[in-house]
């Protein structure tokens, strides 16, 4: 494989071209001039000629929703989401390499602030179907992160945002998950947990310190 080769070319997409790739790590970016439908479906393509060898793949535009077999991915155990993801794909992308049999321990999951709401609410419906998609998840990480030029501000929760989280947080506990959130705060510097749940949420520096003090 080549570094830089055209997302879009067709032949990614035609049963008459054979590719032996024994790729373990792929990079696979976003097209500003296309959909991010049209992305996804290029990334479809490419992932169905080179999964068999993938241990961990970076993903730009997600993945469709796909039937079942068009995916290969026996040994990716993480997978890393950029903030070009359009998060009406993460249920879908999620949900394709639980299809392909990704043993996937680690998902790191980046978002710009403005869409922090719509990530949490996409990785919840996901989540709340993540047994019957045999999810595997051990380690999921969302990221916020600041547009080029910004500053590196924590993200400050307020009561909604923080009421989102322990609804994610509840769903990934029952798929098993552990989610952590990296760039933001609350006002009171901690997302209110039952010292009875096993799977806090660790909102960066701050909440570091509260949980084990």
């Amino acid at each position: 494989a080549n570094r830089d080769t055209h997302l879009g070319d067709p032949l990614f997409a035609s049963p008459e071209l054979a590719v032996s790739s024994s790729l373990e790590r792929l990079e696979l970016g976003a097209y500003t001039h296309a959909s991010p439908e049209e992305c996804a479906e290029w990334h479809a393509h490419l992932l169905a000629r080179a999964g068999l060898h993938l241990t961990h793949v970076s993903l730009g535009a997600g993945i469709p929703p796909l039937p079942h077999g068009v995916l290969r991915l026996p040994n990716v155990v993480s997978a890393r989401m950029t903030s070009s993801v359009s998060p009406m794909l993460i249920p879908s992308t999620l949900a394709s390499l639980a299809q392909a049999g990704a043993p996937m321990q680690r998902l790191d999951l980046e978002c710009f602030e403005i869409d922090f709401e719509d990530v949490v609410d996409e990785l919840s419906l996901y989540m709340e179907s993540a047994p019957e998609q045999k999810c595997t998840f051990v380690d999921v990480r969302v990221h916020i992160s600041e547009p080029e030029g910004f500053g590196a501000t924590p993200h400050i929760l307020g009561d909604e945002d923080s009421r989102r989280l322990r609804g994610l947080e509840d769903a990934c506990e029952r798929a098993g998950a552990r989610i952590t959130v990296h760039g933001a705060t609350t006002l009171s510097g901690a997302v209110s947990t039952a010292p009875s749940r096993p799977v806090p949420i660790v909102m960066g520096e701050q909440v570091d310190k509260a949980v084990g003090s």
